[in-house]
């Protein structure tokens, strides 16, 4: 068995070195890290057994992506025809680059259709791929097989595997030391290697690329710095731009597997436009969700040693910019090998010549931490190019592996040079180093479970399945639910009081055929329909969601202040009859509906606008929509528009006058109609203007024709004949003549708004042809 391998042999070659030659390790690394794992999560002896009937996580953001899971095996992204019912809006509105991923949630579908077994079986393997290539790229890098399956098992085991679970793509980082390697492969290339390297050796090097991209948009990008990186290292190393080319080359493959991840993205977003809620991320945002270097060597949270537990809280607890990056421990090993990078640079600036791998690890490491701390390169690349990357901290597992890399090489380097230790003598040597530094590891990044939680959560996912199986046996097969309180999906800006953010899944997670209201993307029209749904009395929302064949109310108590006492009370009063189920020591409550239908209408087909219309029901980003005809027309003094108008943009907010033009937000006001205008019309406009805008002309455009109404006095009605050569003409625009701020006219020193006319408002009488 070889100490090391031939770093510049072809991937191919690699793979059959290493799992050829080497199989029982990468065989007993695989089983240790999938039962160890096991039992860190559920404890000894349940962890041997695989018991997977209840999941690793049930609250939090973990039940999101259990509803992703649960949209994946039914054949969706996570909108399927059971949840946001009865709108069926797809997941499409986040530019997520996780096609592999959902790949894999449809092959451990094969095996199970639960998606909580799914979820444990997802996570656990992940324990198994992370120790196969970790160990993969630490022997091609040249460590001792020892070393190699020490450092790939701390790896598997470090602090972010388990924090990460409630965001479960995360923990399949096995795709950090493909990076790595791809980085290695950049640093080492040079011109005469690149005239006779294979070109089946580039293709599949750029096939990785490609296909490495469909492991979260995050890894992605941090892939993507260690390519670059490397690039530049590589030719400062050769004196040549070949690695930095190479570095393009493979860049462009990461980009294009991006760009095809997230086309359903782009061309949803085409389609219907941008989601103004969704997905809303700021440049400072990077500074918020960055690391700091004390968090990379600081003990992680809930530490073994009490001692350090506290050290770890006690940071926690007293200093600011603390969230998700609190998960970023390297544990002491990695801590170490962090350390390290800082003294090979004064090594190396004090003139002694550093190994080239330790050239290369180093290197990167210094930038991955450069871009992922507080005020660093992720701050430029948030306010330059995107600020959709914001949670800069993730880059830590990457750093961890760095750092491991780090601390074992040093160790090999170091002691391979010792005279001391006879050749025969170092495998036995690095053997104990190796079992040494992973029992200290081991120990220092893990905890054991916490039987006391699961059981707890046991007790809540085992009374939440039986509750809402009573549900499902109680009503007609198939039957839609309304859920109360109303709660936006996903990332809801606010909290109810005792209700999680995504506990409304509950429902869709443990039902077979039953349809849920909730789980419609926030901002779009399902979205927008019930969220003023919701603001209406008990009695409509009743009579609009049994116009749409709900066939149950579904109340979840700990939504409200008073645990849902006033809210059972009305629905009890509105539906003359007690709940037909409530949760025995829970939060839930169902109502049934009088005469349900034998199952909930398909609506597949339908239009929201369609939807809406069999609802009796308007609702969208304008408010309530409300009957009116054109003679009867806009009236900017109430909330909402009318039904014959598709949408109005250039407007200020809604006054109890009326609405202002704003030429911060438009340089004209346009109104656009869902029908063609009439032929022949008589418009007639009740407005107000601002200052400099009296004595001028407001200039209207309908269709071809440009139109002008002089304005006189600062209020007026204004009364136009309109006939129109064209017939598809839907859209009307007011151009006002002289915008201005308040705060310029000395009205008000706090409103920078430049405001033109004001709306009142507007009507279309139909004349006879």
């Amino acid at each position: 068995m070889p100490d090391t391998l031939n770093i510049e042999a072809s991937l191919i070659s690699h793979l059959k070195n290493v799992v050829y030659k080497e199989w029982v390790f990468l065989l007993w690394g695989s089983i240790f890290s999938f039962f160890l794992a096991s039992i860190l999560v559920t404890g000894f002896p349940e962890g041997l057994s695989l018991n997977f009937n209840y999941p690793f996580t049930y609250a939090g953001d973990g039940l999101l992506f259990l509803g992703n899971i649960q949209g994946v095996v039914e054949g969706g992204l996570l909108s399927t025809p059971r949840s946001g019912y009865p709108f069926h809006v797809p997941f499409l509105d986040f530019p997520g680059s996780d096609m592999g991923i959902r790949f894999i949630y449809k092959l451990l579908s094969l095996f199970s259709k639960d998606s909580f077994v799914v979820l444990n079986m997802f996570f656990l393997l992940s324990f198994v791929l992370i120790f196969l290539f970790s160990y993969f790229f630490a022997r091609v890098i040249g460590l001792n097989v020892f070393f190699a399956f020490s450092l790939s098992l701390l790896f598997n085991f470090v602090p972010f595997h388990f924090l990460r679970l409630d965001h479960l793509p995360y923990t399949w980082y096995f795709i950090v030391p493909v990076y790595f390697y791809v980085g290695l492969r950049v640093f080492l290339f040079s011109r005469k290697k690149y005239l006779n390297v294979p070109l089946l050796d580039l293709f599949i090097l750029h096939l990785v690329c490609f296909f490495s991209s469909s492991f979260i948009v995050y890894n992605a990008v941090f892939g993507t710095i260690i390519v670059a990186s490397s690039g530049i290292l590589g030719s400062l190393r050769n004196k040549k731009f070949i690695n930095v080319l190479l570095s393009f080359t493979l860049i462009t493959s990461i980009s294009l597997g991006v760009l095809a991840n997230i086309a359903p993205h782009i061309m949803y977003r085409y389609e219907f436009g941008p989601n103004p809620e969704v997905a809303v991320r700021t440049p400072a945002q990077s500074e918020t969700y960055s690391l700091k270097m004390v968090q990379l060597l600081l003990p992680r949270v809930g530490h073994r040693l009490s001692e350090l537990a506290e050290v770890a809280d006690k940071y926690l607890t007293g200093f600011p910019l603390i969230n998700e990056n609190v998960m970023s421990s390297l544990g002491i090993i990695g801590g170490v090998g962090f350390l390290l990078l800082y003294v090979l640079i004064f090594f190396s600036l004090a003139g002694n010549a550093l190994d080239y791998r330790l050239q290369f690890v180093a290197g990167n490491l210094l930038v991955l931490f450069l871009f992922g701390t507080i005020g660093g390169l992720g701050t430029v690349f948030a306010l330059l190019i995107s600020p959709l990357i914001r949670a800069w901290n993730r880059i830590s597992i990457f750093i961890s592996y760095g750092a491991l890399l780090i601390f074992f090489l040093t160790l090999q380097l170091m002691f391979s040079k010792a005279n001391w230790l006879h050749s025969h003598q170092k495998n036995k040597f690095f053997g104990i180093l190796s079992i040494f530094f992973l029992f200290i590891g081991l120990y220092d990044q893990t905890v054991p479970a916490n039987k006391a939680l699961n059981d707890a959560n046991r007790l809540v996912f085992d009374n939440d399945r039986n509750f809402i199986r009573r549900i499902e046996d109680s009503l007609p097969r198939g039957s839609a639910i309304y859920q109360l309180p109303y709660m936006p999906f996903p990332e809801p800006p606010f909290l109810l009081h005792h209700l999680g953010h995504y506990d409304l899944l509950k429902g869709f997670l443990h039902s077979k055929e039953l349809r849920w209201s909730f789980g419609g993307t926030k901002a779009r029209e399902g979205d927008l329909f019930f969220r003023a749904l919701s603001q209406e009395s008990l009695e409509k929302q009743v009579e609009v969601i049994k116009s749409l064949g709900f066939a149950g109310i579904y109340v979840d108590r700990s939504g409200y202040s008073d645990n849902g006492l006033e809210i059972v009370a009305q629905l009890s009063g509105v539906l003359g009859k007690s709940p037909a189920l409530v949760q025995d020591g829970g939060n839930l409550v169902i109502f049934s509906l009088p005469e349900p239908p034998a199952i909930a209408p398909d609506y597949n087909k339908m239009t929201p606008r369609e939807i809406m219309s069999i609802a009796g029901f308007f609702a969208d980003e304008y408010g309530v929509r409300y009957e009116a005809s054109l003679s009867e027309g806009i009236d900017f003094s109430r909330k909402g528009l009318p039904f014959f108008v598709r949408s109005v943009s250039g407007l200020s907010g809604f006054e109890p006058w009326g609405r202002w033009s704003d030429a911060d937000v438009g340089s004209s006001v346009r109104v656009d109609f869902f029908d063609p205008l009439p032929e022949h019309f008589t418009l007639e406009l009740e407005a107000t203007v601002l200052g400099p805008n009296v004595g001028k002309e407001l200039l209207l455009k309908i269709g071809a024709q440009e139109l002008a109404i002089p304005v006189l006095e600062a209020r007026f009605t204004a009364t136009l004949e309109v006939h129109l050569a064209d017939r598809d003409s839907r859209t009307i625009e007011f151009i006002p003549p002289a915008p201005v701020s308040p705060k310029q006219l000395d009205m008000n020193n706090n409103d920078t708004r430049k405001l033109g006319v004001g709306f009142i408002r507007m009507r279309l009488l139909v004349q006879d042809s």
